[in-house]
């Protein structure tokens, strides 16, 4: 993959510790990896602010093992920031007992109508289900039918976000929709 004279001049900037040059990055990419984050944190405003914080942080320290021939920079960040989600969701499940049911539910607030026990168990269970299959996926695809189904976005919004054609999106997430039921189906076999 080449690169033009100014793109790796901009990369010796930033290896050099430039700061003009980091500030243009952040600037640049700093609402993209913001919009990843959030989904895949499922809206927690100040999480995702730490998070990505932490990303540039990072990338920042660990400016030296990028290598523009392995991929662009806007790639690399993202790379970082999916490591950083994952660590967090890793902290996240070993202290979910912290957590309140709202949380566990994956609410604001819990409704008004307040559900018998057991059917409140069913929901628990139900929703512990998805969402472990939905961990089985390929994070892409864990992505898309995230963006689709927990953030309500359209098809254009989902391709405007990931940059693609919205046939591209419509396709990716009709895949991602495909394998999310054949594993929830084989989940649901091992259940019964």
């Amino acid at each position: 993959m080449g690169f033009s004279d100014r793109e790796g001049a901009r990369i010796q900037q930033l290896w050099d510790g430039d700061e003009h040059a980091w500030r243009a990055v952040v600037s640049s990419t700093m609402p993209s990896i913001y919009k990843y984050v959030y989904l895949r944190l499922g809206g927690r405003k100040a999480d995702t602010e730490d998070l990505v914080q932490e990303v540039y942080l990072r990338a920042v320290r660990h400016i030296h093992s990028y290598r523009p021939r392995a991929g662009s920079l806007r790639m690399w960040l993202f790379g970082i920031a999916r490591n950083e989600v994952r660590r967090n969701f890793g902290h996240r499940r070993r202290h979910a007992s912290e957590g309140s049911l709202a949380e566990l539910l994956g609410q604001s607030e819990i409704a008004d109508k307040r559900p018998l026990v057991s059917e409140l168990l069913q929901s628990l269970e139900l929703r512990g289900l998805v969402h472990d299959v939905l961990l089985t996926l390929p994070e892409r695809q864990q992505t898309l039918l995230l963006m689709r189904y927990n953030h309500e976005l359209s098809v254009k919004e989902i391709a405007s976000q990931l940059c693609l054609s919205e046939k591209a999106a419509e396709s990716r997430l009709i895949r991602a929709h495909r394998a999310f039921r054949r594993c929830l189906r084989r989940a649901l076999k091992e259940v019964r």
